[in-house]
């Protein structure tokens, strides 16, 4: 009887060790299976191309979306539901990318659009989509394409709106927003371009932002006042995000009220500074932020009148030093 049960014993173990074998046959697989002996949480792994290439994230239109969330950044939650740029990532992240993404997505321009999303890989970021100083009149393909990608990837993205400094009717406005949505469902959240720095006007961009608040679940909008605006945007609030900075003035004398702005999260002040050249002055631009309690950054090579339409010569080195402030280190 002892022998047989010792023989029993040996059977099982030989099967549990095959199946544990099968299990984690691939290196992704072994490394969420230590984690776990080890009593950690697994992380995310991103996907990788059925297809055997190296690009981390094909085309939406050639993987299932549940492949596309899976190569999303570690942390992001898989909800199918939209993001809210103040949440993605990991609760501790310090600074996000702002990219004002005003290229047409195709042809050579394209090739821009792809380095976004490789990016997105490496460190988090919000993405603003402007296809005719607006939604346009009609629904783009191109731009369907890449706003499917980005909602698929849980990559907040926002649509453009002009508000003219709130001279611009609401009623034009909320048209605008509603546009957006109906020609592309997937977005995120709105952009409100010239937004008036004045506390008189706070009204104004509250009705705006409870507007896209219900018409899109978890829709969160940014402001651009390009330069720091009243405390009630923040106190009442009428915005997620401002972008308290949008110039090509020297960014490395910009403050935020010392007053008052500690009273809030950096995720809620974004800068985006442009014709700023050769990278060592972006990571200075960076670190510049990084010490001010500005949660979101994009810098930009290009100058006026558009400094928007391409990202810069060294996008890739601007991911990696957002990339280290998120790891503590000196970008």
């Amino acid at each position: 009887m002892s022998r047989r049960w010792n023989i029993l014993v040996l059977a099982v173990v030989a099967i549990g060790g095959l199946a544990i074998g099968a299990a984690i046959s691939s290196p992704e697989a072994w490394e969420r299976w230590r984690e776990r002996s080890a009593g950690k949480a697994p992380q995310a792994i991103p996907a990788r191309p059925r297809d055997g290439s190296n690009n981390s994230i094909p085309d939406a239109r050639s993987r299932p979306t549940s492949d596309l969330a899976e190569a999303a950044l570690d942390g992001h939650r898989p909800a199918l539901e939209h993001s809210r740029p103040g949440e993605l990532g990991h609760a501790d992240v310090r600074m996000k990318l702002l990219v004002p993404a005003y290229f047409y997505p195709a042809g050579k321009s394209l090739d821009d659009w792809e380095r976004i999303f490789k990016g997105a890989l490496r460190t988090p970021l919000t993405i603003i989509a402007n296809p005719n100083s607006g939604p346009g009149e009609t629904e783009d393909a191109n731009y369907l394409a890449v706003i499917h990608r980005a909602a698929s990837s849980q990559i907040a993205i926002a649509g453009y709106v002009d508000t003219g400094y709130a001279k611009r009717p609401t009623a034009e406005v909320r048209a605008d927003i509603e546009k957006w949505i109906r020609f592309y469902p997937e977005i995120g959240g709105i952009f409100l371009d010239s937004q008036s720095p004045r506390a008189e006007h706070v009204d104004y961009y509250a009705a705006l932002r409870t507007f896209v608040a219900e018409k899109i679940s978890r829709g969160f909008v940014i402001t651009n006042p390009g330069t720091t605006c009243a405390e009630e945007y923040f106190s009442r609030p009428a915005t997620d995000v401002a972008c308290v900075f949008a110039s090509h003035e020297p960014f490395d004398n910009f403050r935020l009220p010392a007053t008052w702005s500690g009273r809030y999260p950096s995720k809620n002040f974004a800068a985006i500074p442009y014709g700023i050249e050769g990278e060592a002055a972006m990571r200075g631009s960076i670190r510049q932020a990084a010490s001010g309690h500005l949660g979101y950054i994009y810098v930009s090579d290009a100058k006026s009148p558009n400094p928007w339409d391409h990202l810069p010569r060294y996008w890739e080195a601007e991911v990696d030093a957002v990339r280290r402030v998120n790891q503590r280190q000196a970008p």
